[in-house]
């Protein structure tokens, strides 16, 4: 795993040696997570491959928790003025959005909502999961 700086955004880029270097930022299907998807090798293991990510905010939203089925379980929450940090996982395939769906238990236990992230300066569009 390698992390650089995109001197152009100033975003700190995470990236597996094996993915091409090039511009990761003009894709679709952007991720955030604030939890244990922020690991790199964890979650390629759940996707079957490794992605490429920045570190990023997500403005408005703060992290809560809840017990769900007896485990302490956190979620993104709503809350004007909120900085939440977190990793958002570039340019995914749609078996890497399905994947993300199983493991959100979704659309059961969270739904998933756009929103814009800041990764450096630059402000991406994204989509997490949240509490139903």
């Amino acid at each position: 795993m390698k992390v650089e700086l995109i001197k152009e955004h100033f975003a700190l880029v995470v990236r597996d040696e094996t993915l091409p270097a090039g511009d990761c930022f003009s894709g679709r299907n952007n991720i955030f997570v604030c939890g244990s998807l922020m690991d790199p090798v964890f979650l390629a293991g759940l996707l079957g491959r490794p992605v490429a990510g920045a570190f990023a905010v997500a403005l408005d939203y703060t992290r809560g928790y809840a017990e769900v089925d007896g485990a302490k379980v956190h979620f993104m929450t709503p809350r004007p003025g909120g900085v939440l940090p977190g990793m958002v996982w570039l340019d995914l395939s749609e078996e890497d959005v399905r994947r993300f769906e199983e493991f959100e238990q979704a659309p059961a236990l969270r739904k998933r909502v756009a929103l814009k992230v800041r990764a450096g300066d630059l402000e991406l569009p994204a989509f997490t999961y949240l509490k139903k």
